[in-house]
């Protein structure tokens, strides 16, 4: 008797649409984010206020470099620079301060011991 056609392979497991594989990853990226930023024993090792204070830390350090970009940008301005090459050399400024201030830092913590 002749046989019939032949059997298709079996089907590989359903994948998951392209936007649940992206949740998934999203989720699995911010988890480790998390793990990476907060302490050990995350719950127990901190005080009830951590996350006021960290919050509050957070807010500061933007606008603390949101007034340094301004800051610069304006004394740029007075000193006679148009505001379009104002604006782009304070971000430089302050990225090149930042810079060296933490080459700075690192630095001098490292030869502290010499003293």
């Amino acid at each position: 008797m002749p046989a019939g056609p032949p059997e298709p392979p079996p089907l590989d497991p359903p994948v998951l649409p392209v936007f649940q594989r992206a949740r998934a990853y999203c989720r699995e990226s911010w988890h480790g984010a998390l793990l990476y930023f907060l302490p050990r024993n995350f719950p127990q090792s901190v005080a009830p206020n951590y996350f006021a204070y960290t919050k509050w830390t957070v807010v500061n350090s933007v606008l603390g470099s949101m007034t340094g970009v301004l800051s610069t940008q304006a004394l740029l301005f007075a000193v006679g620079l148009s505001a379009t090459q104002a604006i782009g050399a304070s971000a430089a400024l302050n990225w090149v301060r930042s810079l060296c201030l933490s080459k700075l830092c690192f630095i001098s913590s490292r030869f502290a011991h010499f003293r």
